[in-house]
């Protein structure tokens, strides 16, 4: 859990009160269960740079054209990668595994659907 409640005060612009009880009611919605492949961002971590996130950036127009996150930026938790993390593009590897799934036609539709939409 959060062990300096005063950066978080400054960070989050809320009391430790509410940060603790929103967290109680939006943990079922947003926790996500480890992988092999990696483990999850706690629902505090989630919640907080959601939040952030709201607060400072004025419109998505921000991130429309850029492809990986700046350093001046805050990148965020949009869910997980479809098919318990096997299709996904974060890496060389998996983006060619997941190329090789649509070259062959072995379920597109569904990489379509999941990646794309």
């Amino acid at each position: 859990m959060i062990t300096n409640w005063d950066i978080y005060l400054r960070y989050l612009r809320m009391s430790t009160e509410m940060f603790e009880d929103l967290v109680i009611k939006v943990t079922p919605l947003i926790q996500r269960r480890d992988t092999h492949l990696r483990k999850c961002i706690s629902p505090s971590e989630r919640l907080s740079v959601t939040l952030r996130h709201l607060a400072t950036v004025p419109t998505m127009w921000v991130f429309l054209f850029s492809r990986h996150c700046n350093e001046s930026y805050t990148c965020l938790c949009v869910g997980p990668n479809p098919n318990h993390g096997y299709t996904n593009f974060d890496n060389f590897l998996w983006s060619m595994l997941t190329t090789f799934q649509l070259i062959t036609l072995d379920y597109w539709e569904d990489v379509y659907n999941k990646v794309v939409v």
